[in-house]
């Protein structure tokens, strides 16, 4: 049904004609770069009462008035709602009237990242957009905590409990504010060329609709099998006895290596690449010179299987590698090529790539090159540079990156970590969950 679905996508993109979207050529893709955290530590608390649906306890607000006496907070504060418009509008407006550089949120909202993940609520998802979105306050500002389901859920049955949570949630947090850092701003070039490689009906069907779309498309045959007949489409570009060998590279930026009829070798820059059966089955994907080829992954996931990442039909591990006509999809092949087409087109980015916050980072002086997060990372989204002195080192593409942390687990000397919960983070979790129980 999902394959359905991108299928009359593209043709709806077709009917659109002149108004459907025209990408050719190359193209940057960045994140503007938000406000620079001051060096000046100016913290606020704002607590988040949840109109009072839970409870309130008026220790609670003594707690929250004697912050600013003893713990170096500039401003506290309680708020009835913080999601409505005027909670989030008041805390907006106290952050730049009293200059504060960094700030508490303690409400239901566990992480300030532009993420929305299984424990987010209408409640929760409004909140951040009300305080970060266009309002040049940065997400590198804040320190979030769900003091709903940490400390208010518990007012009624056990208030002791709720009150002391409360206490050690807001210390932590703004313990925690005073060491933020600010967010990677992700940019990168994207190629918005598309390379079909087979012969089948469906890789000639997802060629003639990007051609039809106004994208350009280069057509090469599979390794076993020369590309027969160069096909008569607007934008697609065909190469009469072309053998594609060989694959690397991720999203916006393939290198496909083809064999041309005359014997001789060339190298095509691309951004989405879709493969055919015979493709998918004999072409090797190099994800660096110095390493072996790279298995990528395409089936769906089963139910109670885990460590496969979640892939819609025609998707791979590789970002922007499709598969034309993708096994155990019960279609035509028309309607396999036209809906990998549509894939194709939404790879591209249509505007800035928004900064999400949980990426990895490798430190490229720790880095000892051996390769590890490259086999480990399932999106594709570490590369090797060559330094000066001839050696490699990893780096993260931070558009890519879906902050797994596999990377993280496995590196042997420390230098991949995430900014946004670092090991400095965890440690500090560990030595103050030791000094509780001690």
């Amino acid at each position: 049904m999902m394959s359905r679905g991108f299928a009359a996508a593209a043709e709806a993109i077709l009917l659109l004609g002149d108004s459907a979207p025209q990408m050719k050529g190359r193209g940057i893709s960045f994140s503007p770069p938000g406000p620079q955290l001051s060096p000046e530590l100016r913290i606020g608390v704002f607590a988040c009462r949840c109109n009072d649906s839970l409870g309130w306890d008026r220790e609670l607000e003594q707690v929250i008035a004697q912050l600013p006496e003893n713990s170096g907070v500039e401003y506290a504060e309680s708020v009835g709602s913080a999601c409505t418009p005027e909670g989030s509008a008041s805390i907006l407006r106290t952050i730049r009237e009293k200059g504060l550089t960094r700030f508490v949120l303690a409400s239901c909202v566990c992480c300030p990242l532009d993420l929305i993940c299984s424990a987010c609520t209408d409640q929760r998802t409004r909140l951040k957009a009300a305080i970060f979105q266009g309002t040049g306050i940065t997400r590198a500002m804040a320190e979030t905590c769900n003091l709903r389901g940490e400390a208010l859920a518990l007012l009624k049955s056990d208030p002791a409990l709720a009150i002391s949570r409360f206490k050690g949630l807001i210390q932590r947090s703004i313990r925690r504010c005073a060491h933020l850092k600010p967010l990677p701003t992700p940019a990168r070039q994207y190629n918005f060329t598309t390379a079909a490689i087979g012969e089948s009906g469906s890789v000639l069907r997802s060629a003639q609709a990007l051609g039809q779309m106004g994208m350009e498309v280069f057509v090469f045959g599979s390794p076993e099998q020369p590309l027969p007949s160069v096909p008569d489409y607007p934008n697609v570009h065909g190469f009469l006895g072309s053998c594609a060998r060989s694959l690397k590279g991720t999203v916006g930026d393939f290198e496909v290596v083809v064999r041309m009829e005359d014997g001789t070798s060339q190298v095509f820059s691309v951004g989405a690449v879709i493969m055919g059966d015979s493709a998918r089955k004999t072409m090797a994907y190099m994800p660096h010179p110095d390493m072996p080829p790279h298995e990528f992954s395409y089936s769906m996931q089963d139910k109670g299987l885990s460590g496969i990442p979640f892939f819609v039909p025609g998707a791979t591990s590789i970002p922007g590698l499709l598969l034309a006509s993708p096994p155990g999809i019960n279609l035509s092949e028309r309607l396999k090529g036209t809906a990998a087409a549509t894939l194709a087109v939404t790879v591209m980015p249509r505007g800035p790539r928004q900064n999400k916050g949980y990426t990895v980072s490798i430190d490229k002086d720790l880095c000892r090159g051996c390769g590890r997060c490259v086999n480990a990372c399932p999106y594709r989204a570490v590369s090797f540079h060559i330094n000066s002195l001839g050696a490699g080192y990893a780096v993260v593409d931070e558009a890519l990156c879906k902050g797994c942390g596999n990377c993280i687990s496995i590196c042997p000397s420390d230098a991949a970590d995430s900014p946004y919960r670092d090991r400095l983070f965890l440690e500090q979790i560990i030595e103050e969950v030791v000094a509780r129980r001690s």
